[in-house]
This record gives C-alpha cells, structure tokens and sequence, in this order.
C-alpha cells in the first residue's frame, strides 16, 4: 500500500499558527516534547541522526537496527528548528505521535513514558501499550479511572494529539484534581481564542494517592481494552477498501464506494466466523473472496481443506491460503 493512498492532508488554513501556539506560546514555562511511533514515521531514525534534537528511545539499551527502525522515541521539540517543522508539516494528522507539555527535562519525561510501556491485560496476559498512537490516547483517556489518569500525567501537564479529523486538536490537561478535556478546530479557530478550546469537558478527580510502583504494570479492564481498539476498527475497512482497488482493480474498480465497503463487512464478518481476526489476515481473507466470490471457501475444495485444519493458527491458514492462490490463480484471476 503506498504512503499516498494512506496519508492524510492537515487543515489548509490557520492549523500551523494554532498548533504552534499550543506547543510553544500559550503555556509559560512548560517545554514541548513529541513521543513519536518509528513504525508509523517513515525514516525517523535518519531524521533524528541528521537534525540531532534532544532525543531519546524509550526502549532501554542497545536495539537491533529493525528495532531500532520502528522503536518509539521522545524528543524536545524547540520552535523554529528544522525537525520541529519536518514533525508538524509531515505528521499532523497521519498518527505520528503525541503532543506533551512539561516542566521537567527529558531524562525526567523519560522515565515517566518508560513506566507504562506495558500494561496487564484483562486476561492477565503481558502487552505493549501503545499509548504514542494519538488515536489510543484519548480513546483510554475517556475511560481511564482516577488513578490511571493521575499516572499517565506524572510530570507531564498537558497532551495535544489528533482529533477526528486533520483540523481537530485535542488537548488534555491535569491541574490538581480537575481533568479537562478541550478540543479546537485549528483552521478556523480566532487568533484571540486560539489559547482556549472551542469545546471543554472537565471532570474532578478523587484525591487518590501517587502513582504505584513504576515496575508495577496498569491493568486494563475489558472496557478499557475496547475502547483503545475501536477507532482502528472503525478504520479497519477503509484500509480493506484501499488494499483491495490495488491489490485487484479490475475486479473492484466496477464498485462504487458505499457498494465496497458493504461487501468489505460482510466478508470481515465471515472471516472473524472462520477464527480470522487480525487486521492483515482479514486484508487478505476480504482479497481472496473478491477474487473468488463470497462463498470461496465452500466452492474451493482447496480452500475448505486449509481452513478445516486444526492444529495451525489462523494466520498460518491464510498463508497457505494466500500461497496457493498466488501460485496457482494469480495468473487466472489478476492479470498483469
């Protein structure tokens, strides 16, 4: 899939003065830093070594270079300079990255991001918390209890990241015990308003106690859990849509949009029916039947055998599925 087809355009008025204004201008004494996802950053690393802004990588120790590649790092932002401006031109509203606004230093940042890079899952299991994501942050953030929100500020008093859509900035602050939400549109909003949100919800946290331990890691509740993963679900079949006009045009380009992504559901329905459920397997699974029809796994004896077999996971399933089409359809079905 190629970086045009999955890029966003930021707002194409007054965003750039107003995000500037966020990080830089609005709040005396507070330095702006950006936690930003390698794997969403095309050469970040490059970028990094070239610019040389404060940075560091909030894994610990020496990385292998494909690590180090799609690794998450945080770095002081300062106005005017040239990877500040690569970030804000290039990122905004292609998921890059958050926003954080603090009083300490970066080793003191640092620290504090490194504490909740894992998090306990309801059913006890170990995972990596991908709160860098500016679509994962306010999605937990919404459903965060007290304790949680007063861990994930620490030493940090503000978070700006991505709103729905490129003109929308969302910007969450922690004072005492007061936790707002406020969100602005960045290509319409008033110079002279620019230092408050065109909408805020805040809420009065209980006067919990510090923070655990930082070695102790956050447990999520199943809500929770839901809550971080819907927005790249409501996301999941415009990606399907994207991956199918490129990867078979010529049967897909006959379909309006809406008639696309009625069949991109119906087919996700009956992959998750087959055990099929992660987001690159469910690409595929929606491929093969565009190629074959909706009902391909009962009309190709191939494709039922490797479906009923048992002692394989589901993604080793649509491997084979995938190696059998391309060895023996591809020609058929798509030609170049």
């Amino acid at each position: 899939m190629s970086t045009s087809d999955t890029r966003t355009q930021p707002p194409t008025s007054g965003w750039k003065e107003a995000l500037h204004h966020q990080l830089f201008l609005a709040r005396d004494g507070l330095m702006a830093f950006a936690v930003l996802d390698g794997a969403s950053v095309p050469g970040l690393l490059a970028r990094l070594r070239r610019d040389r802004p404060e940075h560091a990588c909030l894994y610990r120790g020496a990385l292998e270079p494909g690590l180090a590649e799609v690794a998450p790092y945080l770095v002081r932002l300062k106005p005017g300079t040239a990877f500040t401006q690569w970030v804000m031109n290039k990122g905004w509203a292609n998921h890059w990255g958050i926003f954080a606004l603090s009083q300490q230093n970066l080793a003191t940042v640092r620290r504090h991001f490194r504490g909740f890079l894992m998090i306990k899952a309801p059913d006890g299991r170990q995972l990596y918390f991908r709160y860098y994501d500016p679509r994962v942050l306010p999605a937990f953030l919404a459903v965060a209890d007290d304790h949680q929100v007063k861990r994930l500020f620490g030493p940090v008093d503000c978070y700006l990241c991505e709103g729905n859509g490129p003109d929308e900035m969302v910007l969450h602050r922690l004072a005492g015990n007061e936790f707002a939400t406020e969100r602005f549109n960045l290509a319409n909003e008033p110079r002279d308003t620019l230092a408050r949100g065109s909408s805020t919800a805040v809420r009065e946290l209980d006067a919990v106690q510090g923070p655990a331990r930082p070695e102790v890691l956050m447990s999520i509740r199943p809500d929770q859990m839901d809550a971080m993963a819907r927005p790249r679900r409501e996301q999941l079949p415009r990606k399907i849509m994207r991956y199918l006009r490129e990867q078979c045009p010529q049967i897909v380009q006959p379909m309006a949009d809406e008639q696309l992504q009625a069949f991109v559901k119906e087919s996700v329905d009956r992959a998750r029916s087959q055990g099929i459920t992660i987001e690159w397997d469910l690409c595929r699974y929606c491929w093969l039947e565009a190629l074959h029809g909706p009902t391909f796994t009962e009309d190709c004896g191939w494709a039922r055998s490797i479906l009923d077999l048992t002692d394989v996971t589901s993604t080793e399933r649509v491997d084979m599925l995938e190696h059998y089409q391309r060895n023996y359809h591809e020609p058929m079905f798509n030609p170049r």
